[in-house]
């Protein structure tokens, strides 16, 4: 296989340009070819002005060089419209089983103790100043604005269930919407409230297929006899107030960041 030569940072920028052709309806086909037949050659070995014999063909700062130019010009994915920029979740105590080992001698979890727990996913703003998202049976507090379930799973870290700051769990979450979609999500969660934390997004279907990479998560409380209140709100999209029932939705977002956007 013959080597393509990018001759000098001139010719790069032209090669930067013709790479983009394709995405950018404003450089002509005609003229792309004709800046890519003025900047690659594939000239046999020796006969190319800055061609060694004993030197490799593609030198390593052009390899990165062309996949920085990839990746500038490869457009932004946005997310389905159905997708849900935030919403909040509130975990049904009477689901919350852990492991009989280890514990501390109260019995509580420590470090290293594997659970499962479950809850309800409400719009976003539902449980804001401190409002329960269940009843003390475990059933939802409001049954009509549920939009789905979240399962979550891990384990204990730091100082167990005595952690009083920092990450407190590293868990797996999986929400699973009322109309069939499933975001998954993976991380740390921390012990204090009012503090974001971010958790990678490791898989999603329908409208959460194609999620931005990161997804932020605020513990909102957790009062006695009750499980936590949670608020998760994707990457670039501010936490809101909602009082509707219908959530709003990434639709006609802004420049919103993709999964593509971090490879």
């Amino acid at each position: 296989m013959q080597a393509i030569h990018v001759d000098n940072a001139d010719h790069c920028q032209d090669f930067c340009a013709a790479v983009a052709a394709p995405f950018n309806p404003s450089i002509r086909p005609a003229a792309a070819a004709s800046r890519t037949e003025a900047c690659l050659s594939e000239d046999a070995p020796g006969t190319h002005p800055h061609h060694h014999a004993n030197s490799k063909d593609i030198p390593v700062k052009s390899t990165r060089f062309v996949l920085a130019a990839f990746a500038a010009v490869i457009p932004m994915v946005a997310m389905a419209d159905g997708a849900l920029p935030a919403f909040d979740v509130a975990e049904d105590l009477s689901r919350f089983v852990y492991d009989e080992a280890p514990v501390f001698e109260d019995g509580m979890p420590a470090y290293g103790n594997a659970f499962v727990t479950q809850g309800y996913v409400y719009p976003t703003g539902t449980l804001d100043g401190g409002i329960e998202g269940t009843l003390k049976d475990g059933s939802p507090a409001f049954p009509d604005k549920v939009i789905g379930t979240w399962t979550c799973d891990g384990y204990y870290v730091g100082n167990g269930f005595r952690t009083e700051t920092g990450t407190v769990v590293i868990t797996r979450q999986v929400i699973v919407f009322k109309d069939g979609d499933i975001l998954i999500t993976q991380g740390p969660e921390l012990a204090e409230t009012g503090v974001e934390v971010v958790r990678a997004v490791t898989g999603g279907t329908g409208d959460y297929a194609r999620a931005p990479v990161e997804i932020s998560q605020t513990l909102l409380g957790m009062s006695d006899g009750y499980g936590v209140r949670l608020q998760m709100r994707f990457a670039g999209q501010a936490a809101q107030s909602a009082g509707d029932v219908a959530a709003p939705t990434l639709a006609g977002a802004d420049a919103e960041p993709s999964r593509s956007d971090y490879r």
